[in-house]
């Protein structure tokens, strides 16, 4: 309906405000409303396409911006709602990827969840595979990353590194600037992780430098404010 229609293109907007590092609320502005007040009234009206697309731009938001107990928070509330049809389109494709590389997060901190965390991140990991099979341009990249992390999840250092410079370069190959900053990003964490202080600076400036090129300011303030954190 136009009305959905017309709230998904206010929670794009606020998405992409967020990203560009604005503080205003695009629900504000358009809808007169907050944002959990606009979910809420779709939650109560059964509009669950609003209530899955908000979660989502929750979730990016947030994992982009290095919050992953929100992050995941997001993908346990998005797990109530069916995908239904809407499997192939694009926000849903990227949210899953997403959700790959939060429950890869989770599964390295081996606490008690692990192994449901693992299992999530495997049949993340499977699915895209099949993705890649039918659109190797789209989601190679994305399957290489969903890999680098399963490695490092694995403490294979020297696979985990292959993959994550396989994502990389299909990323910029393919002129997906945001998911090679992405990219970028998660190898330099995974440095961070091995005590890899200088490969890490070298990674996040790339990373910034990629964010920049998107248009995501607010991005590159994050990434910023980590590299004088390191330096």
């Amino acid at each position: 309906s136009q009305n959905l229609s017309a709230k998904l293109l206010v929670l794009l907007h606020e998405q992409i405000r967020i990203l560009v590092g604005s503080k205003e609320s695009s629900c504000s502005i358009f809808l007169g409303c907050q944002e959990e007040t606009l979910y809420q009234d779709s939650l109560e009206n059964g509009d669950l396409s609003s209530c899955r697309y908000i979660l989502f731009k929750r979730k990016l938001i947030a994992f982009f911006y290095g919050d992953m107990d929100a992050a995941a928070e997001c993908f346990e509330m998005g797990s109530e709602y069916s995908i239904g049809a809407n499997g192939r389109l694009c926000h849903i494709s990227i949210g899953i990827v997403i959700d790959g590389l939060i429950a890869f997060f989770f599964a390295r901190k081996h606490l008690e969840d692990e192994n449901r965390w693992r299992n999530i991140g495997q049949a993340v990991l499977d699915l895209t595979r099949q993705w890649t099979a039918n659109s190797d341009w789209n989601f190679i990249n994305k399957l290489y990353l969903l890999e680098a992390e399963y490695f490092f999840l694995e403490n294979d250092e020297i696979k985990a590194l292959e993959k994550y410079e396989q994502s990389i370069k299909a990323a910029q190959d393919h002129r997906f600037i945001h998911e090679e900053g992405l990219a970028f990003e998660r190898t330099a964490r995974f440095h961070l992780h091995y005590g890899r202080i200088g490969e890490a600076l070298v990674c996040f400036t790339q990373s910034k430098k990629c964010y920049k090129h998107w248009g995501a300011h607010g991005l590159v303030d994050h990434i910023e404010r980590i590299i004088l954190n390191l330096i």
